[in-house]
């Protein structure tokens, strides 16, 4: 009787094609259903709208920010958020009375104060407008080096280079750059501090870096465009913005190219 046992045992060891494709079934159901658990705590499609906007933002990806705040803010629930996120891409796109207006839209719907407060501070940096207290919230931000911290210092070195405190500036973008290499921000405001002090073409050098690195940067594209038209090239500020004229510049791209067109 022992060696037939011990075949019984082998026997039911051994698991059929049958039970292989039902256990593989249960383990890739568990794992959906995990996910699915996870979709719906970060907040379902709004939550992954506002994700996608968020990352499209830090990228300087207007138009992109912008279609899923726009999918963000069709869906109930959601309002308080995208009042938020609609506040961070004004004060990006310098638009500060928008952005006051959503603000104070998110903190009447009970959104966190401290962020709130944050986006405010970041705008009024942005303008040259800060103290020691705002630049040690600022530098305590930064030294948490979390997602956002480009976000911190473009508006932190804007403020800087608007109060003239160019070596300042200049510190704080190369400890970033060193810190997370690759951001298009950097070589943009070496631009704009470079046509400040109207060194063009060192400008134009930073500006293109920045369009390298992120196609999408209309910012960089619409300064480049700029300095290009005013050498008397405007072919080539065409052939720059050409394929920038969706968004919340759009406008004022077509209006700019419909010029450019004219002097050819």
């Amino acid at each position: 009787m022992e060696p037939h046992m011990k075949t019984a045992k082998g026997k039911a060891a051994v698991r059929s094609p049958a039970d292989a494709k039902k256990f593989r079934r249960r383990v890739l159901l568990c794992i959906l259903l995990v996910l699915a658990g996870l979709f719906f705590y970060q907040g379902g499609v709004s939550g992954f709208a506002l994700s996608m906007a968020n990352n499209a933002l830090i990228k300087h990806d207007a138009p992109s920010a912008e279609r899923w705040l726009g999918i963000a803010q069709q869906i109930p629930g959601s309002g308080p958020k995208v009042e938020y996120m609609l506040a961070k891409k004004a004060r990006l796109d310098s638009d500060f009375e928008n952005m006051a207006d959503h603000l104070r839209t998110a903190f009447k719907s009970g959104f966190d104060v401290d962020l709130l407060e944050r986006e405010q501070i970041l705008a009024n940096a942005s303008l040259g407008e800060m103290d020691a207290v705002t630049e040690g919230k600022m530098n305590r931000w930064i030294a948490q080096r979390g997602p956002e911290t480009g976000d911190v210092v473009d508006a932190y070195a804007n403020g800087l280079a608007t109060l003239s405190r160019f070596e300042d500036a200049v510190k704080l973008l190369e400890e970033y750059e060193a810190a997370f290499p690759g951001d298009p921000m950097v070589n943009y405001r070496f631009g704009v501090m470079n046509e400040h002090k109207k060194n063009n073409p060192n400008a134009e050098k930073e500006y293109r870096q920045a369009i390298e690195k992120n196609p999408k940067h209309i910012k960089a594209a619409w300064r480049l465009a700029r300095l290009t038209a005013s050498k008397n090239d405007p072919a080539g500020a065409i052939e720059i913005l050409e394929k920038l004229t969706d968004g919340p510049h759009s406008l004022a791209i077509k209006t700019f190219l419909a010029h450019c067109y004219n002097q050819l």
